[in-house]
């Protein structure tokens, strides 16, 4: 059996065809997840976020992280202990894994329980005030 030219091209472009049908179906298949439902809001906040870490960035003693015995152990710094505020925990790949924690100190270290996490990668975002100077500082932790 010979084949021609147009049952040649005929077979390509229908191959290119499926193809590109395949393509559309896998991308509508695809979750696609917000970082945060007001996006909008915090663009318009963003300045008072940088000079929160512009505060933060300033210190001589800065915010330490560390994993250590089945606690996620956040060490704050000694001169600007935090007075109050809040930490965000973001899992970039699962929304649901997602939590706050107020900050709670016992002489400028809080301990979280690492049963709280899921394995994986961490977003630590700190939010303190300290003598009326708001701080702000984002991490990246692994938790194990």
């Amino acid at each position: 059996m010979k084949i021609n030219w147009g049952s040649g091209i005929a077979a390509l472009y229908i191959t290119f065809v499926v193809f590109v049908l395949a393509m559309v179906y896998m991308a509508f298949g695809e979750k696609y997840e917000l970082v945060t439902e007001d996006y909008y809001q915090q663009e318009i906040e963003f300045q008072g976020k940088i000079d929160r870490s512009t505060n933060a960035y300033a210190l001589d003693d800065k915010l330490k992280i560390s994993v250590k015995d089945g606690h996620l152990i956040l060490d704050f710094p000694k001169s600007k202990s935090a007075t109050s505020g809040l930490i965000h925990f973001f899992r970039p790949s699962d929304k649901s894994a997602d939590f706050d924690a107020t900050i709670d100190l016992d002489e400028g270290v809080q301990e979280i329980d690492l049963n709280k996490f899921l394995k994986g990668k961490y977003l630590v975002k700190t939010e303190w005030e300290n003598e009326g100077k708001e701080y702000f500082q984002e991490d990246i932790i692994i938790i194990p």
